[in-house]
């Protein structure tokens, strides 16, 4: 028999209604969660039983039966109902939000609430150079997700000078690049992203090694030198080919030099 810990999941559908229920109505008793979402009072009883044992729901007492909702005050004496609420620390939830030079954060809980905030503000536009260096190197990573094509993914190759590996889109050339420096993450679906910002952050190293791959791919294959020289070596095949009319023009500039 399968020992249930604290930290699963619910499975069933049924469950997740419940859950659903609480999160948008509230507090409920067993027979309104019932009559809303179809279930059995026995189904209802199991389920949350189950719940409550996960952590994940808890019980707590709601106004007393026969309470008269107009005047506040009770026409008949009883118990107070036993209704069934979430757990707001049972799991919680990062919500990030990036646009021009605004990063917002929120924290939410497990009941959808919203328990901290906080908006972080950068100027890009009027960054010098020691201040963007800077900022690259302090990244834990560049996410890049671009919706078009990059002809070149120069984003990505500044923030791999600075040691700083990439999560790009495989959109054009930011693709290329990481692909072939191995120096982070390309990914096609948006669903993909929460599990490689979860490996960069948490696996022991590998920031590490990919921020060590991001500066030996820079200095390889994208310094200036590299490009003068890969530049002037097709300009210089390009005149050496028999017949084209680079290697013509050429001659004929060799001949008025004599």
């Amino acid at each position: 028999m399968s020992r249930r810990t604290d930290h699963d999941t619910p499975r069933q559908p049924s469950q997740i209604a419940i859950l659903r229920f609480l999160r948008i109505h509230g507090p409920a008793a067993r027979i309104d969660i019932g009559n809303a979402t179809g279930l059995s009072p026995a189904t209802v009883t199991s389920l949350t039983a189950d719940l409550i044992a996960q952590g994940l729901v808890k019980e707590t007492q709601g106004t007393p039966n026969g309470t008269n909702g107009n005047s506040g005050q009770s026409a008949t004496r009883g118990r107070p109902k036993v209704l069934l609420d979430l757990v707001p620390s049972a799991a919680c939830v990062i919500g990030v939000k990036l646009t021009i030079n605004l990063v917002e954060i929120a924290l939410g809980n497990f009941k959808g609430e919203i328990e901290r905030s906080i908006q972080h503000s950068i100027n890009t536009r009027d960054l010098d150079e020691t201040s963007l260096v800077r900022l690259y190197s302090n990244a834990t990573a560049l996410l890049f997700p671009s919706l078009v094509p990059e002809p070149f993914g120069l984003t990505a190759v500044e923030a791999m000078a600075c040691g700083t590996p990439a999560i790009v889109r495989d959109a054009g050339g930011c693709a290329e690049i990481i692909e072939t420096t191995r120096a982070g993450f390309v990914y096609r679906q948006d669903s993909e992203l929460p599990a490689l910002l979860h490996r960069i952050v948490r696996e022991p190293g590998l920031r590490q090694r990919l921020s060590e791959l991001a500066r030996n791919g820079c200095r390889k294959l994208y310094t200036r030198q590299r490009y003068l020289d890969d530049y002037l070596a097709v300009i210089d095949e390009l005149r050496r080919r028999p017949g084209t009319a680079d290697e013509q023009h050429f001659r004929t500039l060799q001949g008025h030099d004599r």
